[in-house]
């Protein structure tokens, strides 16, 4: 009984996944919109502890890209271009941190909110799944699922564009202006990168250092 509804519903995914129209990307766009209302929207944020629905959320971005995964080998260059464009992001974070910090007046109070969600953890436990989780999660989805698709779909530059704006709109629901900054910064970036080197690890490895670095081991506030 339990294998049947299996079975039933692999067929179901697998029948929206397939189809021509764009259902399987608008579900999956309003479940990530949904999901991270729920993280990061004022009126939710505090209902749920943000660590452990983000490893929810993530997984369940992890199940739909996983669709459009393609075996790849993983190579010295991939791992040394992963590092190097993480390092090079964090450069541009610190760069436009100091000139936020001088041009909007509102920026330290949104970057410290941002930095707050980490309360109550610890710093182990957040660079451990921001580097083996949400980081590559976020990768697999938006990039080796969602922009794939879309250039499919539209071509390159609308595919490019369509995607990232996805990225970026999910994050408007936190009502904080740095927050919804850095999501279009990083995300242009990576979709360049996915697009420019055709390799869902150097991206994975690049978001999950970035993260954990700009969120904890050096923190930009």
């Amino acid at each position: 009984m339990q294998e049947n509804i299996k079975i039933k519903f692999k067929n179901i995914f697998n029948s929206i996944k397939q189809e021509k129209t764009l259902k399987f990307e608008i579900i999956s766009i309003s479940f990530a919109f949904i999901l991270w209302f729920l993280m990061f929207s004022p009126v939710t944020k505090n209902l749920f502890p943000t660590f452990y629905l983000m490893l929810f959320a993530t997984a369940a971005l992890i199940f739909i890209g996983v669709s459009e995964f393609e075996k790849e080998i993983l190579s010295s260059k991939k791992i040394f271009l992963g590092v190097f464009s993480a390092v090079f992001l964090y450069g541009v974070f610190w760069l436009g941190n100091e000139i936020s910090l001088w041009l909007f007046p509102f920026a330290k109070r949104e970057i410290v909110n941002i930095y707050h969600i980490r309360s109550g953890y610890s710093e182990i436990f957040i660079i451990l799944i921001l580097l083996f989780w949400i980081g590559p999660a976020e990768e697999i989805f938006w990039r080796g699922f969602l922009q794939k698709r879309f250039i499919k779909r539209f071509g390159l530059k609308k595919g490019i564009t369509i995607s990232t704006l996805f990225y970026v709109l999910i994050h408007v629901p936190s009502m904080n202006f740095m927050l919804v900054g850095a999501a279009f910064v990083a995300g242009v970036f990576w979709s360049w990168s996915y697009h420019r080197f055709n390799s869902i690890y150097i991206n994975i490895i690049s978001h999950a250092i970035w993260d954990a670095t700009i969120f904890v081991i050096f923190p930009i506030t």
